[in-house]
C-alpha cells in the first residue's frame, strides 16, 4: 500500500512529459516491459500525446496498475 499523495500534481502537460523523456539516459537497462529509453527518446513525437492522455487519466482516476509499480534494479 502506498501512502497518500503529498500534493495535487495539477494538470500534467505535454511539455513536462517531453522534458522527462529528453532527460532519460538512452542506454540505461530497460524495466520489466523491456522498452529501452532510446525508444522513448526516438519516438517521443508519437508517444507524448498518448502518454499525456494516459497520465491525466491516472491522476484523475487515482488508479495505478500493479504492473506499473514494478521496476528492475541492475547492480553494476
Amino acid at each position: 500500500k502506498y501512502p497518500d499523495p503529498v500534493a495535487d500534481p495539477g494538470d500534467i502537460t505535454a511539455e513536462q512529459i517531453e522534458r522527462c523523456i529528453m532527460n532519460l539516459s538512452p542506454m540505461k537497462a530497460p524495466g520489466p516491459d523491456g522498452i529501452k529509453n532510446i525508444v522513448f527518446k526516438q519516438c517521443s513525437g508519437a508517444l507524448v500525446p498518448q502518454m499525456l492522455c494516459l497520465f491525466r487519466a491516472v491522476f484523475l482516476l487515482k488508479t495505478y496498475f500493479d504492473l506499473w509499480k514494478e521496476f528492475t534494479t541492475v547492480v553494476l
